[in-house]
């Protein structure tokens, strides 16, 4: 769910968020759009937790965007035909 720097921000937090929302919700065993679903809702449990006012769920949705697009890019890259392209390179 993200780069190393929501592991280890609060990392009881993450194993919670992981283990009571992201996994039962899907996460990535179950493909992208569950991936993509199960994120939204820990981001925004955790808005809604410290209680969902305005700046709360801008943090959330860019927070959500910002993971969306770092895996986006991971996955990109870890593609085989962008893979063989940068290796001949």
């Amino acid at each position: 769910m993200g780069s190393p720097m929501f592991r280890h921000f609060d990392e009881g937090l993450y194993r919670w968020l992981i283990r009571y929302i992201y996994v039962p919700l899907g996460g990535s065993r179950h493909g992208p759009f569950y991936k993509v679903l199960s994120t939204g809702f820990a981001f925004g449990f955790v808005c809604f937790w410290h209680g969902g006012l305005d700046y709360l769920r801008y943090w959330a949705l860019m927070n959500w965007a910002g993971v969306l697009v770092e895996n986006g890019i991971k996955s990109l890259f870890a593609s085989s035909c962008l893979r063989s392209i940068v290796v001949s390179f």
